[in-house]
């Protein structure tokens, strides 16, 4: 008998779209009957900084939109293929993880980790196999785009085109979709000519504690069919006054 594949799947604690992508792709493969392991080399490699930095990311990403887009611009100009002092812990860590694990493939939602391999013993006899997950989408960040890697599994076809227009190879970038929880494939899909009422909405609110009132609101004023249900997440404690205000004002719709 063939022995299952080794997918070692490798994430980071900057935004949680690199964390749940990774998280989904190994509870689908896990299904599928491979051995998966899901490690963060930033968080092994230096635990402390890297917290100290993902705090540091939530905050300019959701309370300063301008300074992020002049951060993200900027690192379009950063070479990742030469060593980096602040990230030699977190490749030192994913080399342990490769001599640990032994993998037969090696998937990573984050951009940096492929650059690392060049510089890591892998001692397994051959090259790893990497697979990229871009969890960008249409625009995207060049370190996604230079990254030595075999295949680039995509969110969407027009990320897809886009990454091919900046000569990429065409045929090794995959339109898979952003990973989602696999229990998402057991649910029943909504009959088209299902009238919907209620109209169920999700809304996953920003840390801006005025657009909970305003966004929420205006969808509910909308329709008298909306129910609306809030999503603090993390930031619970400074929205939810606004989110119970809203409960108050729309009894049994939120």
């Amino acid at each position: 008998m063939t022995a299952p594949p080794r997918i070692l799947i490798v994430t980071a604690a900057f935004g949680e779209g690199h964390n749940s992508a990774a998280r989904n792709l190994g509870l689908a493969l896990d299904a599928k009957g491979a051995i998966t392991r899901v490690s963060d080399p930033c968080l092994l490699g230096s635990p402390g900084l890297t917290s100290l930095t993902s705090r540091a990311y939530r905050m300019v990403t959701t309370r300063f939109p301008r300074l992020w887009a002049a951060i993200y611009r900027a690192t379009d100009r950063c070479d990742f293929n030469r060593p980096s002092p602040v990230m030699r812990s977190a490749e030192r860590a994913l080399g342990r993880l490769i001599d640990e694990f032994k993998p037969t493939a090696l998937v990573s939602t984050y951009p940096l980790y492929p650059y690392f391999l060049n510089r890591i013993p892998q001692g397994i006899g051959r090259k790893l196999p990497v697979f990229t997950v871009v969890t960008d989408s249409i625009e995207i960040n060049a370190a996604w785009l230079r990254a030595p890697t075999d295949w680039w599994l995509v969110t969407d076809p027009a990320t897809r085109q886009s990454m091919a227009a900046r000569d990429l190879p065409a045929g090794k970038i995959i339109d898979t979709g952003f990973p989602v929880n696999p229990a998402f494939a057991e649910l029943s899909p909504v009959d088209p000519a299902d009238p919907c009422d209620p109209f169920r909405i999700l809304y996953f609110a920003t840390a801006k504690r005025s657009l909970v009132t305003t966004h929420g609101r205006a969808l509910l004023e909308a329709s008298p069919t909306v129910r609306l249900t809030i999503v603090m997440g993390r930031d619970v404690r400074r929205l939810h006054s606004r989110a119970k205000a809203l409960k108050l004002a729309y009894p049994g719709r939120v």
